[in-house]
């Protein structure tokens, strides 16, 4: 067995320039792979423990052990997303995403979103999204009781349903102040008067938070019940 003492003698001795092939001769293939196996796994400790691991150049990728240089494995990206210009991508879905969603504005300002990690790593950055009006809500935005009282016409329209969790047209007129339509929305559907948004609170509450003077005063003439709280226990009388 003059080749295994040939191969354990490399790690404490120099190891020659040519070597006797003639030694491995009478070895089976078993004992072959054995001894190449032995053999580099010799080699590697003594690499390893020589020279410190090679760290390669930023966005340059090592073919991996056993594949070819002419086989380049597949592209892998080298984005970071916690850099400061991430790439520009689709942002996350924002029912599934699992961190935390911030809503900002610029200082001339645009509205923006930014998606972070729980670590505080920024995934996503982008102007918000703009939402599409509701063609009434639009209409009582832009503060036009004709074509409200136009769009309340419409087939199929209900005012009871809202736009948003708990959001009602006659909201939409209080947190504008746009006292018009809201007497043209009370007189289509009275019942509207005392409903409450998702945070509980009534169109009163609404516009006495916003200061809509103008429809405080027409919600009042109309009957408002002003000791419906909100979810913080206030009431409108209170606040």
């Amino acid at each position: 067995m003059a080749a295994a003492s040939v191969s354990r003698s490399g790690s404490t001795a120099p190891v020659l320039a040519f070597e006797d092939y003639s030694l491995y001769g009478n070895l089976s293939d078993d004992e072959l792979l054995a001894l190449a196996i032995e053999r580099s796994l010799t080699d590697a400790h003594a690499d390893t423990a020589a020279t410190p691991p090679c760290q390669p150049p930023c966005g340059r990728l090592i073919p991996a052990a056993g594949r070819s240089s002419h086989n380049p494995p597949p592209a892998e990206t080298t984005a970071h997303y916690s850099s400061p210009n991430p790439p520009s991508e689709m942002p996350p879905d924002p029912r599934t995403f699992d961190g935390t969603i911030s809503h900002f504005m610029t200082g001339s300002g645009k509205r923006m979103v930014a998606y972070r990690r729980p670590d505080g790593g920024l995934v996503h950055i982008a102007p918000e999204p703009k939402e599409e009006e509701e063609p009434l809500f639009k209409a009582i935005h832009d503060g036009d009781p004709s074509r409200v009282k136009a769009l309340i016409m419409c087939p199929g329209t209900n005012l009871m349903l809202p736009s948003k969790p708990g959001w009602l047209a006659v909201h939409q007129a209080a947190w504008y102040d746009q006292d018009a339509c809201l007497k043209v929305l009370l007189s289509a559907q009275p019942g509207m008067i005392n409903k409450r948004t998702e945070r509980g609170e009534t169109p009163l509450m609404v516009a006495i938070s916003k200061e809509s003077m103008r429809c405080v005063q027409v919600l009042l003439e109309r009957g408002a019940d002003l000791n419906i709280t909100n979810y913080d226990r206030e009431t409108p009388l209170y606040k």
